[in-house]
């Protein structure tokens, strides 16, 4: 008789949900069947990453599983574990069990040949298709890769009473890289968009308030605003923002004083000032301050008409921006005083600027870059408009002598061309030709009338 189990024999089930019967294995009564599992996906695993926009659609498997034998399978199962959600099982040859744990399923082999739950007779196939959502990655946009892997089993693994012999079709794993689309709008503005300053200078200043005469009345003050758009259709997780500004010159004297910083929304926005803004503490508006700073105005710097990092010391603000969602803005706004002092140059005029660059490369966003946006203002020395000469006040003076010893230098020169017979010679010449003239017509009318 064959070592086949037999189908009418009584089943002797154990504890362990083993069972001891005769199988196909010469050594003893362990079963031997070879469970193969093949898979199909809907997305290539290889190539570009595959890209996710407002609608992602889903990932599908069609999978399939055959015992190639040459003895049944009892407890067949398939356990599937995915960072995506599963949105729907087909087949009518298996079951989902109702306790998945999260990211985990389980599929039950239901045969048609018999009844026992997990029974898959050799050379029994079973086909069945899983669909996975890829909405809810972009519900958060942090995964980098999708990831799905599987394996088919026996009799929750016994080894002691079943064997399979070749392992290396048991298993399934499909991974791909994604990107989630993001369009992101960077914009600046400045008010004033130009400031023209008066300088003053004194042996003794000192400032404790931004709004110093020495530093020039509120309307000096300078405000930059930067925001940062997410058009969507996806969230930026992560990134980072770095606000950048004119901070001193090479000399060491401000140039630029940020005396106010914010970043808004804060519940998106994190920024590390570090005592960079109002360093010196000054009271805003006409408050007193905690400290009297001293202004030195022996400033030698000389500004081009467009400074920039590299003429000066720039310093920065680092931002975290957090779950950037679609439709969301972030907002920079600071608050400068022109440090007039500084200014020293003979007619300045300059171009400040601050910028802002927007960094999502910490973030797996499509076409992932850095946006930069500039806020300029045109800081110029206030030179009084020069009056009008007034006509009536001319001198004419001057213009009458030019004029007179112009008539005489003429006559002085006519004078001297009579002297040297310029003008007797030329009309000596004028004469003779009009008496040659006259000579040649008296010739041709004796012609005319001799014949």
């Amino acid at each position: 008789m064959s070592a086949m189990l037999d189908p009418w024999s009584p089943r002797v089930t154990t504890a362990d949900w083993s069972f001891q019967k005769k199988c196909s294995e010469m050594n003893g009564t362990r079963c031997s069947h070879d469970l193969k599992i093949e898979t199909i996906y809907s997305v290539l695993p290889f190539g570009e990453p595959l890209v996710l926009s407002s609608n992602p659609g889903v990932v599908t498997i069609t999978a399939t599983i055959t015992n190639l034998g040459p003895d049944h399978s009892f407890f067949t199962t398939v356990d599937v574990i995915a960072n995506l959600d599963l949105n729907k099982v087909s087949g009518e040859c298996v079951n989902v069990a109702p306790l998945n744990t999260p990211n985990v399923t389980t599929l039950s082999f239901k045969s048609k040949k018999s009844t026992l739950q997990g029974f898959m007779g050799k050379n029994e196939k079973c086909t069945f298709i899983m669909k996975y959502s890829l909405l809810s990655l972009t519900k958060k946009a942090v995964v980098k890769e999708i990831i799905l892997k599987g394996a088919v089993h026996w009799n929750v693994n016994d080894t002691i009473n079943a064997i399979d012999p070749v392992l290396q079709n048991n298993q399934f794993e499909f991974r791909k890289k994604v990107l989630y689309k993001a369009a992101i709008v960077h914009t600046s503005d400045s008010a004033p968009n130009s400031m023209f300053y008066n300088r003053t200078v004194s042996s003794t200043a000192t400032v404790h308030n931004i709004s110093n005469d020495y530093l020039g009345d509120p309307t000096y003050a300078l405000f930059h605003s930067h925001s940062v758009y997410n058009r969507g259709p996806n969230l930026v997780a992560k990134a980072s923002l770095v606000f950048t500004w004119p901070r001193q010159t090479k000399e060491g004297l401000p140039l630029l004083y940020l005396y106010h910083f914010q970043c808004l929304p804060l519940t998106l926005c994190h920024c590390a000032t570090m005592g960079k803004v109002n360093e010196y503490g000054l009271a805003i508006n006409n408050g007193t301050g905690l400290k009297n700073i001293s202004i030195d105005f022996n400033s030698n710097t000389v500004l081009p008409t467009d400074t920039t990092c590299n003429d000066v010391k720039c310093d920065s603000i680092t931002c975290t921006v957090n779950q950037l969602g679609k439709f969301s803005t972030v907002v920079v706004t600071s608050s400068f005083k022109v440090w007039l002092p500084t200014l020293a140059q003979r007619k300045l005029v300059t171009k400040i600027s601050s910028t802002t660059s927007f960094n999502i490369a910490y973030s797996p966003i499509y076409k992932a870059g850095v946006t930069t946006s500039k806020a300029t203002t045109v800081v110029s020395k206030y030179l009084p408009p020069v009056p009008p000469i007034d006509q009536n006040k001319l001198d004419i003076g001057p213009l009458i002598g030019a004029i007179v010893g112009g008539i005489v230098l003429l006559v002085v020169i006519m004078l001297i061309m009579w002297k040297a017979g310029f003008f007797e010679s030329k009309y000596a010449k004028m004469q003779k030709d009009a008496q040659r003239e006259t000579d040649d017509l008296d010739k041709t009318i004796e012609v005319d009338v001799n014949e």
